[in-house]
């Protein structure tokens, strides 16, 4: 803990100098994605160094007395960041800051489950958590026991939104890190939902390649349209049909397909052998 912080209360706001930072220990930060799709850090400290920090963390005390980082490890690292090179940072004047920056901590109580469901909290009310750190946020909090409604209660939104929330992380790595970024709606990335995940992939590619999200979601909307409508068959998979089916009819077939000498569909009874069943539209040939 910083100096003349023996006799601290919850609640207090302590400040450690800098020379103390490396004290303080970091702790569990489990609501990010781990997609890289928050600020950058680099971000944070110019804000920090034009703003000072406005939001204190959280920390508690472990059992030796130390300083745990509940919620705010990334001001704590802004900060570093700033203090390795003070000058090289800009002030709200545009001036060279002078020296290194505090850290500005508020004391808890609690034990190490709370403290998860605290760094959680903490970071489902933040203005700059995206979509996805929001729902692994709230799955998070799922987890240990709360429900849609009470989580939609800190959010200030409905249970529903936290269902559908959640729901994006049923999508593949590479639509969510679309949504971190800023380049695909939260409500586009769930409309690609319900196709096969090759499809998905491939059209999330086309995003990241620069093609516009509206046209792509237009794309994934006819292939959900066609979705019920049966397909003809390739010739492949014809032929992989009639070998699941094997028969004299089948044998028959698969002579006349592949062009055997001789061979004629008068061989064949079409109407004893089962027509395969037919792939739905957009599924891989």
């Amino acid at each position: 803990m910083p100096p003349k912080a023996e006799g601290a209360k919850r609640g207090d706001i302590l400040v450690w100098p800098p020379e103390e930072l490396s004290k303080i220990r970091r702790g569990p930060n489990p609501s990010r994605s781990n997609l890289g799709t928050d600020l950058r850090l680099s971000e944070l400290a110019t804000s920090i160094a034009r703003k000072g920090q406005l939001q204190p963390g959280v920390v508690r005390r472990d059992s030796q007395g130390l300083a745990v980082v509940v919620a705010g490890n990334r001001r704590l690292d802004a900060i570093q960041l700033i203090n390795e090179n003070p000058s090289a940072w800009m002030d709200d004047e545009g001036k060279p800051l002078a020296g290194p920056l505090p850290f500005k901590a508020s004391l808890v109580v609690c034990n190490d489950e709370e403290a998860i469901e605290l760094n959680l909290i903490e970071n489902l009310q933040r203005l700059d958590l995206n979509a996805v750190d929001k729902a692994h946020t709230a799955r998070e909090l799922g987890k240990l026991g709360w429900s849609h409604e009470r989580i939609g209660g800190v959010m200030g939104c409905s249970a529903s939104r936290i269902s559908g929330l959640i729901s994006l992380l049923m999508l593949p790595a590479r639509t969510l890190r679309l949504v971190a970024d800023g380049k695909l709606t939260e409500a586009g990335a769930r409309s690609l939902r319900g196709l096969p995940e090759e499809d998905v992939l491939a059209l999330s590619a086309e995003i990241a390649a620069g093609a516009k999200p509206a046209a792509v979601l237009g794309k994934a909307r006819e292939r959900k349209r066609d979705g019920g409508k049966a397909q003809p068959l390739s010739l492949a998979e014809v032929r992989t049909a009639l070998a699941a089916h094997p028969s004299n009819q089948a044998e028959a077939l698969l002579r006349w397909i592949n062009g055997a000498p001789g061979a004629t569909l008068d061989d064949a009874r079409l109407d004893d052998f089962p027509a395969p069943v037919r792939r739905a539209a957009g599924a891989s040939s």
